[in-house]
């Protein structure tokens, strides 16, 4: 069964790479596969020239080349685990357009502060910062996420810092913000700095 996300939409996973950089390998194989048949094809029907010819081959020199080969690829391949480790940005603009930011290696030390609460179960994730509260929500299209973690703002507003829903509704209508995490999957975070959460004069 698929994985829902709280707007109720499956969960798509997003595979390594871009449809590019698959589309240049694809090509990249085919090309190889048209050098091993004409390899073929001419070694089936020449045999003796070809087999003459290994006679001048210097086995040493393709060993190197090989070694070079293998090598290189590795060191790539480290090169990303390295930059990705983490995934750490130095910068990305919101939303995440391409997919990637300016990635860069990092170790990183997150400290997370769980509260439990004998209130009802919570309907997506709060975020507390020194300056604002965040609530996230994420499902296409991006309206219902935006939306719904609207919706999950006011709520939150109202049970712990005495706000009338309809009041807190219109301050964020003022004063709210919006953080688009990935575009792809409508990833949003609504917030409101603190400074606005004073208590509210009654209805």
């Amino acid at each position: 069964m698929a994985e829902l996300n709280p707007a109720g939409d499956p969960i798509l996973e997003k595979g390594p790479g871009t449809n590019g950089i698959w589309t240049f390998v694809f090509i990249d194989m085919l090309v190889f596969l048209m050098f091993f048949l004409v390899y073929l094809s001419e070694r089936h029907r020449v045999p003796d020239i070809f087999i003459e010819s290994q006679h001048h081959l210097t086995p040493w020199v393709a060993l190197l080349s090989t070694v070079a080969l293998l090598t290189s690829s590795w060191c790539v391949a480290e090169s990303v685990h390295a930059t990705r480790r983490g995934d750490a940005l130095a910068a990305m603009g919101h939303g995440e357009l391409s997919a990637t930011g300016l990635e860069m290696a990092a170790e990183t030390t997150i400290s997370v502060e769980l509260t439990k609460s004998n209130s009802k179960k919570l309907a997506g994730p709060r975020i507390e910062t020194p300056t604002e509260i965040v609530t996230v929500a994420t499902g296409c299209p991006m309206e219902r996420s935006i939306a719904e973690a609207y919706a999950q703002l006011i709520l939150w507003m109202e049970e712990d810092f005495g706000w009338n829903r309809w009041k807190a509704y219109d301050v964020l209508t003022h004063v709210g913000r919006i953080s688009v995490g990935y575009y792809g999957i409508g990833t949003v975070g609504t917030k409101i700095e603190k400074k606005y959460l004073a208590a509210p004069t009654s209805v």
